[in-house]
């Protein structure tokens, strides 16, 4: 493996008639530039894929050239990813087949951020591998991203677990159905059992109940659905078909229909919580029917005693024969009236019993669903203690959250009711002593008539007892709030001052309130978790889109001031700063500041330009290489106390700042102000080092592109020198030329006396050289004015075969000379697009070139075809050929492929480079194919009229 050079072009399978690599020039320099200032960090190797050396590989790592050679760099890779990485390169390498791979690379300070490699083979004309070519770029922001989400999603599925739980484990029947046909998406086991425990999910209402059909129910879901008012039913017969077998029963239930909204407030759905209560209806309707009864044997008695008081007095003659026997009736009336004063009473406790139990069951129902409603903590262990407090007759009430401390006796007052708060500040909170420990540890329930009566009571230090000025307890009812999963989320506590108030009714009430309290916690808990990892997978997503936000307005930033205001707005808005900066060092390592946004105009001023100095927080994070977090006053004071003040009194409270490192170098850092405190989330961090990165990115990319226009100006400048110097030279040169070709025409003419035969020939040869040489200036004249771009085309339509033959006649003299075969192959009436003189310039140079290096005897010839829109025209000859290695070099200015060779022909090697940028110039290309000792072929396209 070693560093992909951008000047030689992507990698190319080199053909027989192929040209070799042309040496860097402007263009490909630039090009080199631009790749090596991207973000992708560029590689080759050789076809066995073996590391020679990768110097951009080395910066990152830190590791040398040694250690890097062979497949050393792999060192560098995470334990974890070193195995898959070299299994992938190794089959990538044997199949010949191309190579991805994401791993961990240990950077240079020791750190590891993740790169995805990728490597493309190069192959030869026969299939085999010449060499690879890939790259690899950071990846490390993505990866960190998924693995958040990854970890959100998961603690979202263990807690949407949990309340599915605690849905099941209901004791009430409950089931959520959606849509206007009320379709069943959820019903646990207690409702399941309705229909035989037969599954429900995916059944609408009606078809899941058809025997409803008739009944009120139905209507009611409908209606509740369309005005998104809850439907509360008490007591309430229903006719179900339980065993699916078409048997009908008649049961009793107490219902509530809740509607269900989305974000918008729209209802989506309804929740059914429901109760049977067909025990406690058919209990009543037993002790009324045993209250009939009862009435109508009294009745009868009473009848009886009508008839026996008539047959005393129709028998009065005999009342001392039948006076004990009246005696005796009259007992008997007597019993029979006590017997029927017995039933009413015991009627009327029953009743009154089943009544009360009947607002126990109600009154824990309707707390149950107010509580399952409320999603807030405080509020539901508010409700539940104010509800508990007055339901069970306490004189005052409080719910203590369970916190236990390292030695067990820590606990928090959450919230109480029947008195001030104030009542219980005065107080220690209450410890693990025999009275509290039963409800703190989850054993059951303590009541007592007289706490103070209690041998568990006054036994701990120091109070031993209630401290001075104590609520009065007497009567004290205390109930443990449990989880689903059995922990203690702490106690409801009741006292009185009076003795004795707390009876089983009372008791069956808190414990029924501290069932749905519990219920309900878990509920809120889930619901926050499940709001608090949604809201992290959002701020995750939200950085992420504005990390690629930073990556799309950071590519137009070509200076360091536009990478500091992109870095600046963006990261502002990120993190929701109120302001922010970007200071580089300078080469006396002060800071400069490139960016600035949020700080008044004083400030952002007086910090244009200030030292590094230890014991600020900017400075430190340079000094140090590590991140700085700040999140209000109080850190601001403890860390920075000599500049805490005037930082303060700016109104600014928390800071976060990170260094910019590039390439191991800390060369400035970013600093964000909050006017608010601010308690940073993990993600925080981690954000603003990628920000910084893409900083440190952007401004080595503008650094590189300022020294590649810096390099560019310098190049045209010199090129313009060049080619001014050239024009004026060629100007110079060409009057004395002229003058020479003058009278060497003077004297061929004898205009100076009568010329001698040897004479004659002498003055041949100087004007032969005079014209050579005048040629030879005007290509350098030609290719001063195309550098400098001074050079114009009248572009017309051209016929092919027209002006052909004008070039012939041109060239003809030349190809005779020579001794050679010219040959016309031709093609189709074909017009082109071009300059007329320009073109035949270019043509009269081709074949005027195809004659001077083809020897005596040999064959030039010229043919054309149409290929879609374009036009070749191939000028082919049966010369001595170009290397393979030396093909691009025929169109490089001032280039001669063999001097000895060009100096017996004469040449200035501008020819072909001039050709080159005519054709170029009308919209075409020209291009070059060769053998040594097989001759050449010059193919000029050109557009189609």
């Amino acid at each position: 493996m070693h560093p992909a050079d951008p000047t030689t072009g992507p990698p190319t399978v080199p053909a027989a008639d192929a040209a070799a690599p042309a040496p860097p020039d402007a263009r490909l320099e630039r090009l080199r530039v631009l790749v090596e200032s991207s973000s992708l960090l560029v590689w080759t190797t050789g076809p066995d894929g073996m590391v020679d050396d990768v110097p951009v590989w080395r910066r990152l790592t830190g590791q040398t050239a040694e250690q890097v050679r062979g497949d050393g760099w792999m060192d560098a890779l995470h334990p974890e990813d070193r195995e898959a990485a070299a299994r992938a390169w190794s089959e990538a390498r044997a199949a010949g087949t191309p190579y991805l791979c994401e791993y961990r690379v240990r950077l240079a300070d020791g750190s590891y951020r993740w790169f995805a490699a990728r490597a493309y083979p190069v192959l030869e004309p026969d299939g085999g591998v010449r060499e690879w070519a890939g790259t690899f770029h950071d990846v490390h922001a993505s990866h960190v991203a998924e693995q958040e989400r990854e970890v959100l999603l998961r603690a979202l599925a263990f807690e949407r677990g949990r309340l599915a739980a605690v849905f099941e484990q209901s004791p009430a029947a409950v089931c959520v159905t959606r849509g206007p046909e009320h379709r069943i998406e959820l019903a646990n086991p207690r409702y399941r059992v309705l229909r035989g425990r037969r599954e429900l999910v995916g059944l609408t209402a009606r078809e899941a109940f058809p025997e409803l059909e008739g009944q009120p129910f139905f209507e009611l879901l409908d209606e509740v659905y369309a005005t998104g008012e809850p439907y509360v039913g008490s007591e309430v017969p229903v006719r179900l078909d339980r065993h699916g077998d078409g048997g009908v029963d008649e049961a009793w239930f107490s219902f509530v229909y809740q509607p269900l909204r989305d974000p918008d407030g729209r209802v989506i759905g309804i929740m059914t919580h429901a109760v049977e209560v067909t025990d406690q209806v058919t209990l009543r309707r037993q002790l009324e029917q045993q209250s009939d009864d009862v009435a109508f044997m009294a009745q009868q008695l009473e009848e009886q005693a009508a008839e026996l008081e008539q047959q005393v007095a129709e028998a009065q003659s005999t009342a001392e024969e039948l006076e004990a026997t009246n005696q005796e009736l009259s007992a008997s009336s007597q019993a029979a009236r006590d017997a029927q004063h017995a039933a009413e009473f015991e009627r009327s406790r029953a009743e009154a019993a089943l009544e009360d139990e009947a607002r126990v069951v109600n009154t824990l129902h309707r707390i149950g669903m107010a509580l399952a409603s409320e999603t807030e903590l405080q509020r539901i262990v508010q409700a539940a203690t104010d509800e508990a407090t007055e339901l069970t007759g306490a004189q005052f009430g409080a719910f203590f959250y369970n916190r236990v401390d390292d030695r067990g006796e820590s606990y928090t007052l959450y919230t109480i009711s029947g008195v001030p708060r104030e009542a219980f500040s005065r107080f220690p909170m209450p410890r693990n002593t025999p009275i509290f420990a039963p409800t703190f540890h989850g054993e059951g329930v303590v009541r007592s008539d007289d706490i103070r009566a209690d041998p568990r009571y006054g036994t701990m230090e120091p109070y031993h007892g209630m401290p001075k000025g104590h609520l009065p307890v007497r009567s004290y009812l205390a109930v443990p709030v449990l989880s689903r999963t059995g922990e203690v989320l702490g106690g409801l506590f009741f006292g009185h001052e009076r003795t004795a108030v707390f009876d089983d009714r009372a008791e069956r009430l808190a414990a029924g309130i501290a069932g749905w309290a519990a219920v309900a916690m878990d509920n809120a808990t889930l619901h926050e978790a499940e709001r608090r990892a949604r809201a992290q997978a959002e701020r995750a997503a939200d950085r992420a889109r504005r990390l690629l936000d930073v990556a799309s307005a950071l590519g137009p930033a070509l200076t360091p001031d536009e990478v500091g205001a992109v870095i600046v707005t963006h990261g502002v808005q990120a993190i929701g700063a109120d302001a922010g900066t970007v200071a580089l060092l300078d080469a006396e390592g002060e800071f400069v500041t490139v960016g600035s946004a949020g700080y008044p105009a004083p400030v952002a001023e007086r910090y244009r330009r200030y030292p590094v100095v230890a014991g600020r927080p900017l400075s430190d994070v340079v000094l140090s290489g590590q991140p700085a977090l700040l999140r209000d006053a109080a850190e601001w004071r403890a860390r920075y106390p000599a500049v805490s003040d005037v930082v303060l009194s700016t109104g600014y409270e928390a800071y976060a700042a990170v260094p910019v490192i590039l390439d191991g170098r800390t060369v400035g850092a970013l600093g964000f102000s909050f006017r608010e405190p601010r308690d940073f989330d993990e993600g925080v961090p981690t954000f603003l080092a990628t920000l910084a990165g893409h900083c440190a990115q952007a401004l080595e990319r503008a650094r590189l592109y300022q020294a590649e226009r810096a390099a560019r100006e310098a190049a045209d400048e010199a090129n313009q020198a060049k080619s001014a110097f050239l024009a004026t030279m060629s100007h110079e040169l060409r009057t004395p030329l002229n003058a020479i070709g003058g009278y060497t025409q003077l004297l061929e003419m004898g205009v100076r006396g009568p010329v001698t035969d040897i004479q004659r020939e002498d003055l041949d040869r100087i004007r032969r050289a005079q014209e050579r040489l005048l040629g030879l200036i005007n290509d350098v004249l030609n290719f001063a004015k195309l550098e400098a771009g001074r050079v114009e085309f009248e572009m017309a339509e051209v016929e092919l075969g027209g002006l052909m033959r004008q070039v012939e006649e041109l060239v003809e003299p030349q190809v005779a000379a020579r001794g050679l075969v010219y040959r016309r192959a031709g093609g189709p009436p074909l017009r082109v697009l071009g300059d007329p003189d320009k073109l035949q310039q270019v043509l009269l140079n081709l074949l005027s070139n195809a004659a001077k290096f083809t020897e005596p005897g040999g064959e030039v010839s010229v043919e054309w075809d149409e290929d879609g829109e374009s036009v070749a025209i191939r000028v082919r000859d049966t010369g001595i050929g170009i290397p393979a290695d030396k093909l691009d070099d025929v169109f490089e200015p001032f280039v001669q492929v063999d001097p000895d060779l060009t100096r017996t022909r004469y040449g200035t090697g501008l020819g072909l480079s001039i050709s080159r940028e005519l054709a170029r110039g009308m919209g075409g290309d020209l291009t070059a194919a060769s053998r040594p000792g097989a001759g050449s072929t010059f193919t000029l396209t050109l557009r189609r009229a």
